[in-house]
C-alpha cells in the first residue's frame, strides 16, 4: 500500500562539482597539467615525494616509466609476483623495478636497448613514451604505416595523446608531460577488433578508472551497508579513507577487488528537485525563488529508481509527494543524461498515545507549529491525533520539506497464530486473516513469554506500507502501572530517578520532580509528562487474610482473572539494592488457598472488576523453604534444602540431625527462621503412588517439588525417591510436612 499525499514543498538546488584529491605544493592550480597530475595521483599512478612535491620538471627515467605503465594497466600484482632476475644484465634481481620491467617487457609494452641492456636510469624519450602508450592501447607495428619512431609519434598525435605536449622524438620527457599524455591515454579509445564494435575507452577496458553514477547509499537503500554504495555498474565497498561520494553524482573511481580505493573529480553538475505533486509525468515543485512551477519530465533522460532503470511510462507509478529527483547534466551541458528518483524518507513510527503537545513531540518525533500534519489527505491539528494513530515524520532525502503523516489503520480481533512461530514470527493471524510484520515492529515484544497468547484479544496497528508496526491489548490499563525496583533521591535542584519494572517485563528509569523514596518495592501508577519525566501515584493495596485460587476457571475467590494478568512476585526488598521481583504467568500460580501475607494486592479493572494485576510475596516458596538439619558441629551446622546440602554458620537452638527447620534463601541460606513440626506422623505407610500417600487413614497429595529425606541409624541424612519407601516396613517415624493447600512438601523418614 502506497499512500499518495498531494501537498507541499520543494526546493530546486544546483549542486557544484568538487575535487577529491590532495594538491602538490609545486603544482599550481593554473598549470596546464594540474588536472592530469592530480588525477593520476588519486589513482596511484604517479606520486610525489615525501615533501608533497610532484617535481613536474624532473625527467622521467625508463624504470620509473616501466612502473607507471604497469600500474596504469592494472598489473601491479603481477609485478610483485615477477620480481627477481631479468633478461637485462643491468637490472639486479633485488631491484625495486625488476618486477615492473619484467611485466612491461612480457606484455610487449617496452623493450631493451640495442646493446641488450635496459638502461633503467636513462631518461625516457618522447619517441619511447609514444610507442609504449600506443601499444598499451592495442596497436602493433602491423597497424601503423611508415617507420619507427615517426609512425608511433604520428599515431599518438592522431588519437590525442600528445595534446599540449610539444617535443621531438629524442627529447627527454618531463614528469608533467608524461602525466598529461598518460592521462589522455585513460580517455583514449582502444583499438577495435572489428569495425562494428562500439568505441571503448582504455579506462573502460580494464574497469579500474571508469566513470560511475552513484545510485544509492545506506540511507536510501536498506540492503546496503554503511560502507557500501550502489552505482550504475554494481555495488562497491568504500575504502576506510574514502569519504562517501555524493548521491547522484558521476565520478571516476579506482576500484580493486570490489572496493573503491580512490575517487577523482565529480564529472557533472546536479539539479535537485523535491516534488509537491505529480500527475502522470508532470511534476509541480517550488523554485529557488519560492514559486510553484510545473514541468514535464524529459523523455530522453535515463531514469533510475531503487537502483534500477525505469521506462518513461512507469514514472507515473513512482512519483508522489516528497519524491526526490536528482538530475545529472550531460556532457554537452544542454540537458540531462540521467535522473535518480527516491521515495520520501520515513522516520521511525510513533504511536499517537505518545503525543506531548506541550513539548511538541510524538515520542521521538519533533514538530513545530508550521509543520503540516496530514491524516487521510486532510490537514489536522496535533490535538486531533488519536492514541492508536501511527505517526511518521516525512522528509525528502536531504532532510528538508518535513511534514507529519498520520496513519489511522488498525484492526482488532482474537489472536490465532504467529507464523511460522512465536520465536521467528513474520506474520500473525487475527481471526481468519493473516497480516505481515513491518520492519519497525519490535519482535522482541512478540517473543516475550508473558505477552500475546493464543486467543488474546488484541489491536493491530498498521504503518504507511500496510504492514504491522505494533500489537497492543485493547484494555491496557496495566500499561500505566509499574513496580518500583529502586529510587534515587537527587541532590538539591536535580531530578529524582525512579526505576520501574513494567507489565511487559521491561525495566525503565524515569525522572521525577517529586520524591517517592517510600514507594520502593510497591506497585504504582504513573503518567508520562514527556519522554524523560513521569508523575507517580501510590496504589492503596487491597488484601484479605486468605485467597482461594481456581486456576482452571481463572478465578481468585469470586473474581475472574484477565487473560493478560500481570503477577509481580517479590523475592526480596533490601535497602541499598533493587527489589528482586519476578513477573509470573497465571500458569505459575499455586492452586487452592493462599495464606495471609502471600498476596499483597489484587488490582481490578473494567465494569466487572476483573483482576489484571497481582502483587505477591514469595508466592512459589522460592525464598522461604523447609529443610532438614543434616550435621551439627558446634556453632555450625549443615542443612538439606530441596535435596541439596548447605553450610550455615548461625546457631540453631536445640538442633540435631533430623530437625526440620524453615530457612530464608538467597543463593544460600540467609537465616534459619525456626524449627517446624510435622503435620502428621506415623510408623507405617499404608499406601502410596506417584501422586499421593496414605498414613493414619488419611490421604495427602504430593507437590511437584516434594523432597523425601531418610535419617539412618547413624543419624546420616540422605535423599531418597518415592520408590525407595516401603509399605511393609515399620519405621521409627514417617513425618509429613504440609503446605497451605494440605499438599506434602517434605517427608522425613527415620529408620529404627
Amino acid at each position: 500500500m502506497k499512500l499518495r499525499i498531494t501537498m507541499f514543498i520543494i526546493m530546486m538546488v544546483m549542486a557544484t562539482s568538487t575535487a577529491a584529491f590532495a594538491e602538490f605544493a609545486d603544482v599550481k592550480s593554473d598549470a596546464s597539467y594540474y588536472d592530469a597530475v592530480n588525477r593520476l595521483s588519486v589513482f596511484g599512478i604517479m606520486n610525489g615525494d615525501n615533501f608533497n612535491n610532484f617535481n613536474p620538471d624532473s625527467m622521467l627515467t625508463r624504470e620509473q616509466f616501466a612502473k607507471i605503465i604497469v600500474v596504469t594497466a592494472g598489473l601491479a600484482d603481477d609485478a610483485n609476483s615477477l620480481k627477481g632476475s631479468t633478461v637485462f644484465p643491468d637490472i639486479p634481481g633485488n631491484s625495486w623495478s625488476s618486477g615492473y620491467i619484467n611485466v612491461a617487457v612480457s606484455k610487449g609494452y617496452i623493450t631493451g636497448m640495442p646493446d641488450g641492456k635496459f638502461h633503467p636510469t636513462d631518461k625516457v624519450t618522447f619517441a619511447q613514451l609514444c610507442t609504449v602508450l600506443v601499444r598499451v592501447l592495442g596497436y602493433t607495428d602491423q597497424d601503423l604505416k611508415g617507420f619507427w619512431p615517426d609512425n608511433y609519434i604520428e599515431k599518438a598525435k592522431t588519437i590525442g595523446l600528445a595534446n599540449g605536449v610539444k617535443l621531438q622524438a629524442v627529447d627527454g620527457v618531463q614528469r608533467w608531460a608524461a602525466a598529461v599524455m598518460i592521462n589522455s591515454m585513460l580517455s583514449a579509445n582502444i583499438k577495435k577488433t572489428n569495425p562494428q564494435e562500439a568505441d571503448k575507452m582504455f579506462s573502460q577496458s580494464i574497469d579500474f578508472y571508469n566513470s560511475y553514477i552513484v545510485l544509492a547509499n545506506s540511507r536510501t537503500m536498506e540492503k546496503l551497508a554503511s560502507n557500501q554504495i550502489m552505482t550504475d555498474k554494481g555495488v562497491y565497498y568504500l575504502d576506510d579513507k574514502i569519504n562517501e561520494p555524493e548521491l547522484g553524482s558521476k565520478y571516476e573511481f579506482y576500484i580493486k577487488d570490489d572496493k573503491i580505493t580512490s575517487v577523482y573529480n565529480k564529472l557533472n553538475t546536479l539539479t535537485n528537485y523535491t516534488v509537491i505533486s505529480a500527475s502522470d509525468t508532470k511534476i509541480t515543485y517550488k523554485s529557488s525563488e519560492g514559486k510553484e512551477e510545473s514541468w514535464v519530465l524529459p523523455d530522453k533522460t535515463t531514469y533510475y529508481y531503487n537502483g534500477t532503470k525505469q521506462t518513461y511510462d512507469n514514472l507515473k507509478n513512482i512519483l508522489q509527494s516528497n519524491t526526490s529527483i536528482i538530475f545529472g547534466e550531460n556532457s554537452s551541458k544542454n540537458g540531462y543524461e540521467y535522473a535518480l528518483i527516491f521515495d520520501p524518507i520515513y522516520s521511525k513510527p510513533e504511536i499517537g498515545s505518545k503525543l506531548d503537545i506541550s513539548k511538541k513531540k510524538i515520542g521521538s518525533i519533533e514538530y513545530d507549529d508550521d509543520m503540516p500534519i496530514i491524516r487521510n489527505s486532510t490537514l489536522i491539528k496535533a490535538a486531533s491525533i488519536e492514541k492508536y494513530d501511527v505517526c511518521y515524520k516525512i522528509t525528502d532525502i536531504w532532510g528538508k520539506n518535513s511534514y507529519i503523516l498520520v496513519v489511522d489503520s488498525d484492526i482488532s480481533g482474537k489472536l490465532q497464530a504467529f507464523l511460522p512461530n512465536k520465536v521467528t514470527a513474520r506474520q500473525v493471524q487475527i481471526d481468519t486473516k493473516t497480516y505481515e510484520f513491518g520492519k519497525d515492529m519490535d519482535l522482541g515484544k512478540i517473543r516475550n513469554t508473558t505477552l500475546f497468547n493464543i486467543n488474546d484479544e488484541v489491536i493491530v496497528l498498521f504503518g504507511y506500507d500496510g504492514k504491522i508496526v505494533d500489537v497492543i491489548y485493547p484494555n491496557q490499563e496495566t500499561t500505566n502501572y509499574g513496580f518500583v525496583l529502586n529510587y534515587t533521591d537527587a541532590a538539591s535542584g536535580d531530578s529524582h530517578i525512579i526505576k520501574l519494572l513494567l507489565p511487559n517485563n521491561t525495566t525503565v528509569s524515569y525522572k521525577t520532580k517529586d520524591a517517592y523514596s517510600s514507594y520502593k518495592g510497591t506497585l504504582i501508577s504513573y503518567t508520562k509528562i514527556d519522554d524523560e519525566y513521569i508523575s507517580v501515584s501510590s496504589i492503596p493495596y487491597t488484601t484479605l487474610s486468605q485467597y482461594t485460587v481456581n486456576k482452571d476457571d481463572r478465578m481468585i475467590d469470586s473474581y475472574l482473572v484477565t487473560d493478560d494478568v500481570k503477577i509481580y512476585n517479590i523475592m526480596s526488598n533490601n535497602e541499598g539494592s533493587d527489589t528482586k521481583v519476578d513477573l509470573l504467568n497465571w500458569a505459575d500460580m499455586p492452586y487452592g488457598n493462599i495464606p495471609s501475607g502471600r498476596i499483597l494486592h489484587i488490582n481490578k479493572s473494567g465494569e466487572f472488576g476483573d483482576i489484571n494485576i497481582i502483587v505477591a510475596s514469595d508466592l512459589l516458596d522460592q525464598k522461604y523453604k523447609m529443610g532438614v538439619v543434616s550435621k551439627v558441629n558446634g556453632s555450625r551446622c549443615s542443612i538439606m534444602v530441596d535435596g541439596k546440602e548447605y553450610s550455615y554458620s548461625g546457631n540453631v537452638t536445640n538442633a540435631q540431625p533430623g530437625t526440620a527447620v524453615i530457612v530464608s534463601m538467597s543463593g544460600g541460606i540467609e537465616a534459619v527462621l525456626g524449627i517446624t513440626y510435622s503435620y502428621n506422623k506415623s510408623t507405617k505407610i499404608q499406601a502410596y503412588d506417584a501422586k499421593r500417600i496414605k498414613i493414619n487413614d488419611k490421604v495427602y497429595r504430593f507437590r511437584d517439588d516434594m523432597v523425601i529425606y531418610k535419617k539412618g541409624i547413624d543419624n546420616g541424612i540422605t535423599v531418597i525417591s518415592k520408590d525407595e519407601m516401603s509399605r511393609d516396613k515399620t519405621y521409627a517415624d514417617v513425618s509429613l510436612f504440609i503446605d497451605y493447600n494440605n499438599m506434602v512438601k517434605m517427608i522425613l523418614i527415620s529408620e529404627v
